[in-house]
């Protein structure tokens, strides 16, 4: 599928919760951008020397260049929000997770809006 048909695709999309934004908007983008299942890991952990309590953290998603799939690899960190909610509630976080990544580029979406950094 070609970003031409993606958009097409996308605005027909049901996007009521984070889940759906990351299937239904976030994972056909990552393909229309030429990502491959095998370049994508979901829910990928983010380790953090110290300090961090509670749940473990996770990057929504993270696309890497090749076979491996660590810091050396990491291309590209996403993060999803629930429509309605503002994507500078999560900017820190996912940038913390792509510069513990390493990664260069982030890409925030609430299915509403849509905004890539470079890092």
């Amino acid at each position: 599928m070609g970003m031409a048909d993606f958009w097409i695709n996308v605005s027909k999309a049901d996007l009521r919760g984070e889940g759906n934004v990351e299937l239904r908007l976030i994972i056909p983008l990552l393909h229309a951008l030429g990502y491959e299942d095998d370049d994508i890991d979901s829910k990928y952990p983010v380790v953090f020397q110290a300090g961090r309590l509670g749940r473990k953290p996770e990057a929504d998603f993270v696309c890497f260049y090749g076979p491996l799939h660590n810091r050396d690899t990491s291309l590209l960190v996403v993060e999803a929000k629930k429509p309605g909610e503002a994507l500078s509630d999560g900017k820190a976080q996912g940038e913390s997770y792509a510069a513990n990544l390493r990664a260069p580029l982030l890409l925030m979406t609430n299915g509403e809006a849509l905004e890539i950094w470079q890092l």
